[in-house]
């Protein structure tokens, strides 16, 4: 009987063993992915993201100007020339408002589908009225645009300057 209790023993000490050495080779994974996770929240700007429509000189937060077929819609646009992001704050004004050119990008991981490519946006002093476009439209004609190199004016009201 003594030996059978000193087996069981035997048997939950190696347990109780077992159990310790995978607490402290966990921890170290724990701590690991901690870590990485923070990381992560901070190169990834906690939602204010260094995507690729995020511009060099500039970024805006938009809304557009709603139009009796679409509701407005707001995003980020971004600009890499300074030039072309003063002239924007410049000519917005007091109303700001501003007219803002640029390619469209289709990314579905967008809410809206798109982004316009920092690199080509720009604030047109005159433009073609058939380039203007509400978000939405644009959002409705990525499909039929698939593949092209599409331009588009968006009117739009600057919510805050990011």
């Amino acid at each position: 009987m003594s030996q059978g209790l000193h087996l069981i023993n035997q048997m939950f000490a190696t347990l109780d063993g077992v159990r310790r050495s995978i607490k402290y080779e966990l921890m170290p994974m724990k701590r690991l992915c901690f870590v990485l996770m923070t990381l992560l929240m901070i190169l990834s700007g906690c939602g204010d993201g260094y995507g690729p429509d995020k511009g060099l000189a500039g970024n805006v937060l938009v809304v557009d100007l709603p139009t009796q077929q679409y509701e407005s819609a707001q995003m980020r646009i971004g600009f890499n020339s300074a030039e072309q992001f003063q002239k924007m704050q410049n000519l917005a004004g007091s109303k700001n408002e501003a007219y803002i050119f640029g390619l469209v990008v289709p990314d579905t991981s967008y809410p809206l589908g798109f982004y316009l490519d920092p690199s080509t946006t720009s604030v047109p002093d005159g433009f073609v009225p058939e380039l203007q476009k509400s978000m939405r439209e644009v959002t409705e004609n990525l499909e039929q645009w698939k593949g092209q190199k599409v331009y588009v004016a968006l009117h739009v009201k600057i919510r805050k300057y990011l």
